[in-house]
């Protein structure tokens, strides 16, 4: 199989691990009105997404230029955006593992001051991830080095600290049923 075959099965993937995990969130108590329900898109990372990024969000703590440059060699890598409408509202990328391990969300950000789905990035966020896993046959899902603030957020999400390597520190969750 060629390197565009590869994308193009890839994307596949990413997106049915989209739309499920949308689907099994938007099935949850955390939203306040179907319209809000109905507003959520998951998308992949284009270049429709990094100028609204780049346009819209004042504070950045990471270069999303860089990190979809860097992870779009990666024909397997993870990807998402986040919107409600036309807001972007948050953003994630990450590896494969090459065995049967894992998906590593490397970078997960959600715009700051007071966004649609503020408390929700998260969730949606590690639930595509797990679904992704899931297609690939991964056993977890491993957030990499995640932001002080969050951790209590990721645990509430069953993340757990497994492993710190260096500086480096892994949470990872088992991937769900």
């Amino acid at each position: 199989m060629g390197r565009w075959e590869a994308e193009i099965k890839y994307e596949e993937y990413r997106a049915v691990a989209r739309e499920v995990a949308l689907r099994f969130v938007q099935s949850m108590p955390v939203w306040n009105s179907a319209d809000e329900r109905a507003a959520v898109r998951l998308t992949d990372i284009d270049a429709l997404c990094l100028d609204a990024w780049r346009r819209s969000w004042r504070h950045k703590e990471f270069d999303w230029d860089e990190n979809a440059a860097h992870f779009k060699r990666e024909v397997d890598r993870f990807e998402l955006a986040i919107w409600s409408g036309e807001q972007l509202c948050g953003l994630a990328i990450g590896r494969v593992s090459r065995g049967p391990d894992n998906v590593t969300i490397h970078f997960l950000e959600r715009r700051s001051g007071d966004t649609p789905l503020k408390g929700r990035i998260a969730l949606l966020a590690t639930e595509t991830a797990d679904r992704y896993a899931k297609i690939l046959n991964k056993q977890r899902v491993k957030l990499k080095d995640p932001l002080p603030d969050a951790i209590v957020t990721y645990q509430r999400l069953n993340f757990v600290l497994v492993e710190t390597i260096g500086k480096t520190t892994y949470y990872a969750r088992q991937v769900g049923d």
